[in-house]
């Protein structure tokens, strides 16, 4: 009996390993700072292992409300563009409401980024400090070189006007730094209780 848990508790690690090898770019948290003309949207991106962002490669954030033109940061080697709908990976199907803008960055560098790595913070402003959830979606590359995309959420404003000092629909104030993505939620819920599980075995 024990040896048949022991066996579905290695395949659940192992399929939960593969999720996370194959995640390829993930927004890890947001940073929301009113401002001088609206509020800074600041995403923290990362690079799972086993996954390579080769030049050309890219995310996207859908459907940013209130967005202010010209007002986008990111580190270097990364080219920023808006378009009403897309860029759209292959193999993804995010909801995009035509209607209001997305947000693509794409690495120009020349030398490909690989393994698990914090590829920066990425910013926008928007006038809207209301929050809900969207989609975000990227194109990386495995390390066989084979074309690789995901998708998962994030949290973008909504609306267009500014309402200073309002809490966003999903509960958190403006002002409240470093809250984490609910893709990352998803990646922390499933690897704990496996955590747990493998070292409870190994003790055994």
């Amino acid at each position: 009996m024990r040896i048949g848990k022991r066996l579905v508790i290695a395949s659940l690690s192992l399929a939960v390993l593969a999720t996370t090898i194959r995640a390829g770019i993930l927004p890890t948290s947001l940073t929301v700072t009113p401002m001088s003309g609206g509020y800074q949207y600041s995403y923290d991106v990362v690079l799972s292992s086993n996954s390579v962002v080769k030049p050309g490669d890219y995310f996207t954030i859908y459907d940013m409300g209130g967005l202010v033109s010209n007002s986008s940061k990111q580190p270097a080697n990364w080219a920023f563009k808006t378009e009403m709908t897309g860029g759209t990976p292959g193999g993804t199907t995010p909801t995009d409401n035509p209607n209001i803008p997305n947000l693509t960055w794409t690495y120009t560098g020349t030398t490909p980024l690989s393994g698990q790595m914090d590829l920066g913070n990425f910013s926008v402003l928007s006038s809207s400090s209301t929050t809900g959830l969207t989609a975000f979606t990227a194109q990386t590359h495995q390390v066989n070189g084979i074309i690789d995309s995901n998708i998962t959420d994030a949290t973008t404003p909504v609306g267009s006007s500014p309402s200073t000092g309002s809490t966003g629909s999903t509960g958190s104030s403006p002002s409240t730094p470093g809250v984490p993505e609910p893709g990352t939620l998803l990646l922390v819920a499933l690897g704990l209780p496996l955590g747990a599980a493998a070292r409870k075995w190994a003790g055994r």
